[in-house]
């Protein structure tokens, strides 16, 4: 009887031990270097900038107004793309954008808060060091690796004098483009809304 519960809460510790370790490493996130920006990172980036813009509550604007555009944010947040998405909503809305050359001309500056992506990632299961390559491997349960785009911005109305006469709020938006795998070797399997996502195992290549 005492050798069976000894053995009992022998295995009853090594279970624990290994619940204990695999929940330790479901903390755990692969060493990644990242060198530039990737074409998920600038998708996401820009589906979340076009949606925040068309987010943007125009209602209050005055259509009969002659305006031109600013955009004001940190150096990194692609001012040209900003720029472009918000000319695309307001032509579609019915207003007139001209060049900054107008003395009685109104400016609408888009203040963005941010416009960027942030890669999320996580491991179920042991990580493992490969002798001879200075990297990290797994054997894993789950394993994800996330890109997620956020933006937000909103506009400022100034006349000719640099009088603040009217003001936008805030809107923001995000779009993720994630990776999975189960059981170390199954997957990965894509999840994203990104609206014209195509993968590229289903884009044509041309012949040369």
């Amino acid at each position: 009887m005492i050798r069976f519960f000894t053995a009992r809460a022998t295995g009853v510790r090594v279970l624990l031990i290994a619940t204990l370790a695999t929940s330790l490493s479901g903390c755990f996130s692969p060493e990644k270097t990242i060198h530039g920006r990737s074409a998920i990172d600038q998708q996401v980036t820009a589906a979340a900038i076009r949606a925040a813009v068309g987010r943007l509550d125009l209602h209050n604007l005055d259509k009969a107004g002659l305006y031109w555009l600013e955009t004001k944010g940190s150096k990194d947040i692609d001012a040209e793309w900003v720029e472009v998405c918000l000319r695309r909503r307001l032509a579609r809305e019915g207003f007139q954008i001209y060049e900054r050359d107008g003395n009685n001309r109104l400016k609408i500056q888009a203040t963005v808060d941010f416009a960027a992506s942030d890669l999320e990632s996580t491991l179920i299961g042991v990580p493992l060091y490969l002798p001879g390559t200075g990297s990290l491997g797994d054997v894993s349960l789950y394993k994800s690796s996330t890109q997620i785009g956020r933006a937000q911005l909103g506009l400022l109305v100034w006349d000719s004098t640099g009088r603040l006469i009217q003001s936008v709020p805030e809107a923001q938006a995000s779009r993720f483009f994630s990776n999975e795998t189960y059981f170390t070797f199954i997957g990965p399997f894509t999840r994203t809304d990104l609206e014209e996502f195509v993968h590229p195992a289903k884009v044509g290549r041309d012949d040369d």
